[in-house]
């Protein structure tokens, strides 16, 4: 008889048996749009090895003046200081789609150059502003956790008993 713990006869555990989204951690950050310039810097430090997979914004206040923007670019600076910028994950935001309450902005797909190391800052500069003057929201962060996925794969390597 075979094994009666979690595997099924025949299925090997690798990782892509595992849930999506497993490991994965939302991580939100509050912003102010007021006062933003550029050159400004939104901070994470990471307590775990992992990947910045997307992020948004959620907007809490509207902004309700016309012709106002900015733009994030997300990147990783290691625990040497050495910066790496990602490949994708440009986020605009605007007076247009900073309204109303409740509204999403998402960034565009990160593409690559996203993983960083316990220690490491993502970072998110601020650029090609036009000051706003209200409005607030969340910065959503769509993390995900690999030092919790090396752990459940060194378990399924170790427990594993199909052939």
């Amino acid at each position: 008889m075979a094994f009666p713990g979690p595997n099924v006869e025949g299925q090997i555990m690798t990782l892509e048996n595992i849930a999506q989204g497993a490991g994965s951690i939302p991580v939100s950050v509050y912003l102010a749009l007021t006062g933003f310039v550029a050159g400004d810097q939104i901070q994470y430090t990471a307590p775990f090895k992992g990947r910045l997979d997307s992020y948004r914004f959620s907007v809490f206040s509207k902004v309700t003046t016309a012709a106002k923007a900015a733009t994030l670019t997300p990147k990783i600076v290691t625990a040497t200081a050495v910066s790496t910028v990602m490949t994708g994950g440009v986020l605009a935001l605007t007076s247009a789609n900073c309204t109303p309450e409740g509204a999403q902005v998402a960034a565009t797909a990160i593409t690559g150059l996203n993983k960083f190391n316990r220690g490491d800052t993502l970072v998110f500069t601020v650029s090609a502003v036009t000051a706003f003057t209200e409005g607030t929201g969340f910065l959503l962060l769509e993390i995900v956790n690999d030092d919790s996925l090396d752990a459940i794969a060194r378990s399924m390597s170790m427990f594993s008993v199909n052939p």
